[in-house]
């Protein structure tokens, strides 16, 4: 069988970016894949039909070597879209929704203020910081394809949770949430867009930085979370917990491999993946792996380090060791921590 995937990557993964809807533009317009279009048993292409509702498909290329690109006209939330071998269903059916209004910053911070539970946590105060740029995929596909989890980060500077819009929009990066070291916490994304924080785990994976400095010439040294950061963060990690059906409560799976761009250096890497390894043998984990993909397709509480092939040493040492406490399981203590962490 075939999957209908967005068209996020130059080979598009039948796991990662599977689509739940089909989001159309004005004018009903959309851009989707099909992953395995191929049915090799009856050697033909398969087609994707509108077989409810409005609407248009026409073949538009190819994308990688197992998927067909479909470009769709004059959808409606009342579109229904199968894929089809002959006259044979060779897909589920999959439905349409509305997406972005007049502009992708309009409708985030439409979104965000809309009240749906989907979109904001209802369990915090969390004071609303719409961003107008830096998030989302603009040229492909901006929506979350899945929230498996949600993947801890920190900010290597200070400042209020609700004050780092400006630092976001001028480096076109973002995070759906920030806590601050007191545990005030701030969005700046809603939950069904993409931010940009952790390259390809941003279409599977939440994101929120942790207001915490780091020595920028000796990136080793970074600061812990202060005990109501924690506090804050268990309470956000529980809403997308309970909100969303992937996410376990746990950590999940975790990268004990080797990034191409080579090491870290100050032992980070090797301790990133030490600590990991003790972590699958004293708490509920989703294992280890080698592979990030491993990671993006896990579920539970992540970081930066085990979901973006980016040599990076967020979310730092000190913080790395402290997830198991934010999901209420045992202190890991580790004996060398006073090489890493910031006062």
């Amino acid at each position: 069988m075939a999957n209908f995937v967005a068209l996020l990557r130059g080979e598009p993964d039948p796991d990662l970016d599977a689509l739940e809807y089909v989001y159309y533009a004005t004018g009903g317009v959309a851009r989707i894949g099909l992953w395995g279009y191929y049915d090799i048993w009856a050697k033909r292409d398969c087609t994707v039909k509108v077989i409810s509702g409005p609407g248009n498909v026409k073949v538009g290329g190819k994308q990688g070597s197992k998927t067909m690109i479909f470009d769709c006209t004059g959808l409606s939330e009342a579109s229904v879209l199968q894929g089809f071998s002959g006259d044979a269903p060779f897909t589920g059916e999959i439905r349409c929704k509305h997406g972005a209004g007049a502009s992708l910053a309009d409708d985030n911070e439409a979104r965000m203020k809309s009240g749906d539970p989907k979109e904001t946590p209802t369990n915090l105060p969390v004071k609303l910081v719409p961003l107008k740029s830096g998030f989302g995929n603009y040229k492909q596909f901006p929506y979350m394809v899945s929230v498996n989890g949600l993947a801890v980060h920190i900010t290597a500077g200070g400042g209020a949770a609700d004050s780092q819009a400006n630092n976001f929009q001028t480096r076109g990066v973002s995070t759906h949430f920030v806590i601050d070291r007191d545990g005030n916490i701030a969005q700046y994304v809603a939950a069904s867009y993409q931010s940009q924080a952790q390259g390809p785990g941003n279409p599977n994976f939440l994101s929120v930085e942790m207001v915490g400095r780091q020595d920028l010439k000796k990136i080793q040294f970074t600061q812990a979370m202060t005990g109501r950061q924690i506090d804050t963060l268990s309470l956000l990690y529980y809403w997308v917990y309970s909100t969303f059906p992937a996410p376990k409560w746990q950590l999940a799976t975790m990268f004990t491999g080797t990034k191409s761009g080579g090491i870290l250096g100050f032992g980070i890497d090797g301790l990133y993946k030490t600590i990991a390894e003790e972590f699958a043998t004293r708490y509920k984990t989703g294992g280890t792996a080698d592979t990030i993909h491993a990671c993006i397709n896990s579920t539970g509480l992540s970081c930066h380090w085990w979901l973006d092939t980016f040599l990076k040493s967020c979310p730092g040492i000190p913080m790395f060791t402290q997830l198991p406490r934010v999901l209420g399981f045992d202190s890991y203590d580790l004996a060398s921590l006073e090489k890493y962490q910031m006062a």
